[in-house]
């Protein structure tokens, strides 16, 4: 089938319909939002993020129009829990408008969010769009991996998801399958970035905790020069002793998701247990509620590779008081390649840092994160964060796809307001 503007302008139409139909309920999905556990804060920055993503749905008409895509073909998703309602125009939506049939599963947890998308689109009549509701996680893997006419496939998961669906006979099945798995994004703190040291620490403190800590992009664990260090720790603990949480409506909030407090847990308690880390901040729990202290905890000697996670715990990595570069000891995690950013006031050190880094990391920022300019995910990407395999006629290859990249060099001598 050959996607035409009549094809694209009708489910476009579709698409942002469901958007108004969303927009009049809003409150009814934040409060589904909460019910899933995400924080007020959290919930807003995911419809925001969606209906930006809506708008932008319209620049896929150039390359989308006049392409031969497969009559009848299907992309199956399981929807994340931390951006739930991003993913479906940025993935879905796309798809959607190419001319799939698309089949949405939102997690056990993120059901109420669920509900809300299936109203939206029987109300506005997307046959194309469907909400699974009877499946769990499994059930839906294996009836994507088994149905003939699922050619696409999209997850979130840890690493046993990672290992699961990357297996070549589960690969094969599929023309294209993306999977976004474990990340720890990093936070570098150059030598050169002591002028605007406060207002760097202030604004990976605001990223790194905002939404109970459970957006994949934002920054997980800090590495310092060795010039900064001692500040940098200093700063650190101070904005993370304000961190409020407790409540939905706090910066950090109980946390929903069953496996999410199960993994944080045993994650808190790995630390409490090894002398290689120490806690800063923080460090208690309560499982029963979901609620988790923010907490920071030092590395003296470097983070490990299996350690990832979702929720309100940020890593002060010391290893480049050891011999390495921070760039260098970023990049020497053999795991998690999705993002990084760098602090400089000096525009050549932020262009070099954009450089190496980006050799790395799917995403890079430079005196700023995710949000400070457009909100884009790599397709695909590096390491083990973010993997995307297609399948072609000479075998299966992994390729980057997407990988975007920006900076902001803001020249910046002292923090605002000091």
């Amino acid at each position: 089938m050959r996607v035409t503007n009549e094809i694209f302008d009708k489910r476009l139409k579709t698409m942002h319909a469901a958007r108004d139909y969303i927009r009049v309920h809003e409150a009814g999905l934040v409060e589904a939002c909460i019910r899933s556990g995400l924080t007020e804060g959290g919930a807003k920055l995911d419809i925001g993020l969606m209906y930006k993503q809506m708008m932008n749905l319209e620049l896929d008409r150039d390359r989308l129009v006049g392409k031969e895509v497969g009559e009848g073909t299907v992309l199956a998703a399981m929807i994340p829990f931390d951006v739930p309602n991003f993913m479906v125009p940025f993935y879905c939506g796309t798809a959607y408008l190419a001319g799939k049939n698309v089949v949405m599963r939102f997690g056990e947890v993120t059901k109420p969010i669920g509900a809300q998308w299936k109203r939206a689109f029987d109300e506005t009549k997307a046959p194309a769009i469907k909400i699974e509701e009877a499946m769990d996680g499994p059930k839906f893997g294996e009836w994507a991996i088994e149905d003939d006419a699922v050619r696409h496939l999209i997850l979130a998961g840890g690493v046993k998801v990672l290992k699961a669906y990357t297996k070549r006979d589960v690969a094969e099945c599929f023309d294209s399958i993306v999977i976004s798995g474990p990340t720890r994004p990093k936070a570098i703190i150059d030598a050169s970035a002591k002028p605007m040291l406060k207002y760097a620490i202030e604004t990976i403190v605001r990223a790194a905790y905002y939404g109970s800590g459970q957006l994949c992009a934002f920054e997980k664990e800090v590495i310092p020069a060795p010039e900064v260090y001692d500040e940098t720790k200093r700063l650190l603990i101070e904005e993370v002793q304000e961190v409020d949480y407790g409540s939905p409506q706090n910066t950090v909030g109980p946390l929903g998701d069953k496996w999410v407090i199960i993994g944080l847990a045993a994650m808190y308690d790995r630390i409490k247990g090894d002398p290689k880390y120490n806690i800063l901040v923080g460090g208690g729990y309560d499982c029963d509620k979901g609620i988790f202290e923010p907490t920071l905890v030092e590395a003296p000697d470097g983070v490990e590779d299996d350690i990832h996670y979702f929720g309100p715990l940020v890593f002060l990595n010391g290893a480049a008081r050891k011999g390495m570069t921070p760039a260098e000891v970023a990049c020497s995690d053999t795991v998690h390649g999705g993002y990084a950013y760098a602090w400089t006031p000096d525009i050549s050190r932020g262009l070099w840092y954009e450089g190496v880094l980006k050799q790395d990391f799917g995403t890079v920022r430079i005196n700023g994160n995710i949000l400070n300019e457009l909100f884009d995910w790599p397709f695909g990407g590096f390491k083990k964060s973010f993997i995307a395999l297609r399948r072609e006629e000479a075998g299966m290859m992994e390729y980057h796809g997407r990988v975007h990249h920006s900076y902001i060099l803001t020249g910046i001598t002292k923090s605002p307001g000091s």
